[in-house]
């Protein structure tokens, strides 16, 4: 560009800049709506309005040039803002895909020309060899002349280190010979991979392995790729990078010749291949581009597991947190985002929602897919006419994730009616974060109070340090109605601040009828208990006494109970904080009367009083079974053999009492919940795990346990519904959801950590068996336990959705190996605990292993879980064998009739492959 030109872009107008965020919005809109459509006529007239103030200037042409990862319009770089937007990097990724360098606009484009070029453009984009020939052949036929595409060598930053400028050719004269390159290839079949440092030869394998392949000369192609696998593993940094680049291009040229099952083959280690040349951004999009067009080939042929099963490099690419991957992050999301074509998206939800037998692997294909998945089902959603189908649309697009906040925040910001606002509102509160408050704050002025219900809700769970001051000051203005959910919203924040504004509440509600009062109160005591701080027990107190005091308000009695619990929990807390005060204990237990008159009736028996003293044990059992104190009924009436081993009489009096009281204390309600479990048990079996229970009640959106806890309870749904979900990196995808009649505790029989989250959808009535329960029921009830394990895994099958869906924990594949292993559990410095002892491997991969051990009681699995284990296995090439820590997340049966367990391994860093590959052999 001349230095005229240079100068003339210096004053360039800010509005031009915006020209690739324009492109990116037409291409996608054109994907969505014809070419008609008022949508997409605006965007293109945005595109001409970035254009024209440099034509204004003089300048004959505008170019858009790609530079690394960004643009420069008329050799100017973009503007950090402009720069950095996602719409931008897609842009910039497309055109790098096709090896497009850039696009060159002259004065007489106009609005058509515009529309048709992007809609060629975006055809062409989604597949196939020589993209630009394509376009150039395309526009040459619509006799577009207007704009021009730049299609020469790949400009500097989108090519790997030292060979920038290069283009296609080889540097020197024109490559290596016929005979060297054969050489090099008996090289390469003898393991000797230092020859792919030669650039040419390296450019040479890739074609050699399809013309064998073309020839039917399976075996030597296969020799070549399994060489090219194993190189991964080399140490050389320089040659390592020089097989994934071979390897790149290799997938690149399969996929060209439709080789689909090799390509398959190549699949695991194409993962790695992308990560080893991620900074070689051109080799990196040909990788990229092999596993899209695979996948597009299957998506294409119906075959939707197997599409999915090939995306998942670049799924766990766009997830991968690291900052060094970022440039192949955006690479692996514009291949995402170009597999999610209209067409095909289209079909994919017509098979989904209308095909039973592969229904599954279509869900799961559809939320991989990601962003542009969403912003396909939300265009699907707001055309639709059919509740159901809503309905299946939103689960999907829950289950989509964070990658679905964009889309899901500019279609909110779109007009539609108030149901599809208020959805849009909800999926954001599942995938949204903090930085989405304002947006949602703003539907608060919704003219719809179901609307403004779930921005209450949504605010409070994305949470963010604005949610206090702004719930604060909404408090007074928002309708009446809706403040008992705004203030159990602030009852979740734990700052005592809140306290007065909260009694100032409490003191307006009692003046002018207000709809909603009582339950106003209820949860403002609610909030103060949850808040915990000591400043709301005047109040607190106040209500409570006030029931018959004059001049007083007369508080319902169910604000008087809320009132009460909430001053024990605060004073529960204030005791846990303050550690225990075992004077008081002391003095509790002296003054308990039930302990008392038990020690009065065995002062009775030691002064010889027999028949009396066993009387009163008797009558004191009966009372405690009918107060429902069951525990401590059982207590006595074991002691009635002190008093009198032969009192077989009273002994089985109290034990059928007991039983009966257990029985009648079971509502109607319950057993009609829990009939199918009934079916499996006896009704002793039932009443005695019912009367282990813990009730615990949860608001909707109210976390009952988090995924990774070593949480061991068993949860009976009782009434109400809770969500089922996985998190992988930021994104929580909705798993499935139980209802009541369920139960869910993956720990409880084995002992493990949480591989999913349980979060009440509505207002939630939960039943919590302890695991301890089981040593009391070992001797009184021998089958119970293989019993309710039986009734668990008939009606719990979390785990298959977790596998189906390509979500359980396993993210390596594994290898089967037996070999004894020493083990020896370590503290947090390493250092040894206890002594060792002996296992036996069962496999292994790079993220972990599992070995059999020999456990004679099952309770003493659980001592095992949570530690940090050093395994030691031996090596034939190591004579010091080799070493790997890890944490065991697991332990479950083996072989139980001789006492073998499998210990899961999860290692604190990931084996590197070569190391693997030693340890394999």
């Amino acid at each position: 560009m001349s230095p005229d030109t240079n100068a003339r872009t210096s004053a360039m107008d800010p509005q031009s800049f915006q020209l690739p965020l324009h492109i990116y919005n037409t291409l996608r809109l054109l994907r969505l709506y014809p070419p008609a459509d008022p949508k997409v006529t605006d965007e293109t007239e945005r595109i001409l309005s970035c254009l024209r103030p440099v034509f204004h200037q003089g300048d004959p042409v505008v170019e858009l040039r790609l530079a690394g990862n960004g643009f420069l319009v008329n050799g100017r770089p973009l503007p950090d803002r402009e720069a950095e937007r996602p719409q931008v990097r897609d842009l910039a990724g497309l055109l790098a895909r096709m090896e497009i360098r850039g696009l060159l606009f002259t004065g007489q484009v106009d609005a058509r020309t515009c529309r048709r070029f992007l809609q060629i453009l975006g055809d062409l984009s989604t597949g196939g060899m020589d993209a630009a020939g394509r376009l150039a052949g395309a526009m040459r036929e619509e006799d577009i002349r207007s704009i021009r595409i730049l299609e020469d060598a790949p400009p500097a930053g989108t090519a790997g280190p030292g060979k920038q400028g290069q283009g296609n050719t080889v540097a020197g004269a024109g490559g290596p010979g016929l005979e060297a390159v054969r050489e090099a290839i008996r090289q390469l079949i003898q393991g000797r991979l230092e020859v792919l440092n030669d650039e040419g030869i390296c450019r040479s394998v890739p074609a050699t392995i399809v013309r064998l392949l073309e020839n039917h000369k399976e075996q030597a192609a296969d020799n070549l790729l399994v060489r090219l696998v194993t190189g991964l593993c080399e140490t050389d940094g320089e040659l390592q990078e020089a097989v994934a680049g071979c390897l790149a291009e290799t997938a690149h040229q399969l996929a060209a010749a439709g080789q689909w099952q090799r390509l398959e083959k190549l699949q695991p280690a194409l993962e790695e291949t992308l990560r080893t040349c991620g900074r070689d951004t051109l080799r990196a999009i040909k990788a990229v581009t092999a596993i899209e067009q695979q996948v597009r080939h299957y998506m294409e042929a119906g075959d939707y597991k197997q599409a999915s099963d090939s995306l998942a490099p670049l799924v766990n690419l766009t997830g991968d947190e690291d900052p060094n991957l970022e440039a192949l992050r955006l690479q692996a999301g514009f291949g995402l985002d170009r597999l999610a074509s209209l067409p095909l998206m289209e079909e994919i939800l017509d098979d989904y929602l209308h095909r039973e037998e592969c229904r599954e692997d279509a869900g799961r294909l559809l939320t991989e897919l990601g962003r542009k998945s969403a912003e396909f089902l939300l265009y699907r959603l707001g055309r639709s006419e059919s509740r159901s189908e809503r309905t299946e649309l939103l689960q999907l697009i829950g289950a989509i994730g964070k990658p679905a906040k964009d889309a899901l925040l500019e279609h909110l910001r779109q007009p539609g009616p108030w149901y599809v606002v208020r959805n849009l509102i909800r999926l954001l509160g599942e995938v949204g974060d903090p930085g989405c408050f304002d947006t949602i704050a703003a539907f608060l002025e919704h003219k719809d109070l179901r609307v403004q219900q779930e921005v209450i809700s949504t605010l409070g769970r994305i949470g963010g340090p604005e949610r206090k001051s702004f719930f604060l000051k909404v408090l007074d203005s928002i309708h009446p109605r809706l403040r008992p959910m705004l203030v159990r919203q602030l009852g979740h924040i734990p700052d005592d601040s809140l306290v007065l504004p909260l009694e100032d509440l409490f003191e307006e509600s009692l003046h002018g009828g207000q709809p909603g009062q009582k339950d106003l109160q209820v949860e403002i005591c609610r909030a103060m208990a949850r808040i915990g701080s000591k400043k709301a027990l005047p109040l607190l107190k106040k209500i409570v006494r006030a029931g018959q005091v004059p001049g007083n308000a007369d508080f319902c009695e169910e604000v008087r109970q809320a009132a009460d619990a909430a001053i024990r929990q605060i004073q529960e807390t204030g005791r846990t904080k303050e550690g225990p005060r075992k004077p008081a204990a002391a003095l509790a237990r002296k003054n308990d009367p039930i302990a008392n008159k038990e020690a009065n009736i065995f002062r009775m028996a030691a002064q010889g009083k027999t028949e009396e003293a066993k009387q009163a044990l008797f009558d004191l059992v009966v009372s405690c079974a009918r107060n429902r104190d069951f525990a401590t009924a059982e207590r006595l009436r074991e002691r009635i053999y002190e008093i009198d081993p032969m009192a077989l009489t009273e002994i089985i009096r109290s034990g059928e009492i007991i039983e009966q009281e257990k029985t009648g204390a079971i509502s109607r309600d319950q057993l009609q919940t829990w009939s199918r479990l009934l079916d499996k048990l006896t009704t002793e079996e039932f009443s005695a795990i019912y009367h282990e229970l813990e009730r615990r009640t949860y608001q909707a959106e109210e976390v009952i346990v988090s995924q990774g806890d070593r949480n061991d309870e068993l949860f009976f749904i009782d009434h109400g519904s809770v969500k089922v979900s996985y998190t992988r990196g930021e994104r929580e995808i909705f798993v499935t959801s139980l209802n009541a009649g369920e139960i869910a505790g993956e720990n409880f029989f084995n002992p493990s950590f949480w591989t999913i989250s349980l979060t009440a959808l509505t207002p939630t009535r939960i039943s919590v068996l302890k695991q301890g329960s089981f040593a009391r029921w070992h001797s009184e009830y021998p089958g119970l336990e293989s019993k309710l394990r039986d009734f668990y895994d008939r009606c719990n099958n979390i785990q298959d959705l977790l596998q189906k869906k390509g979500l359980d924990r396993r993210r390596y594949e594994r290898y089967q190996l037996a070999r004894k292993v020493q083990v020896q559990m370590i503290d947090a410095a390493g250092r040894p605990i206890g002594r060792g002892f002996r296992g036996e491997l069962a496999d292994i991969s790079r993220g972990g292993l599992s070995f059999l051990v020999r456990i004679s009681r099952k309770e003493n699995t659980r001592l095992l879980l949570g530690r940090t284990m050093r395994i030691t296995i031996p090596v034939a090439s190591d004579p010091d064998h080799l070493h790997v820590d890890g944490l065991a997340i697991g332990v479950a049966p083996f072989h139980l009739l001789e006492s073998d367990f499998s210990v899961h391994i999860k290692f604190s860093e990931p084996l590197a492959q070569n190391i693997l590959q030693t340890i394999l052999g």
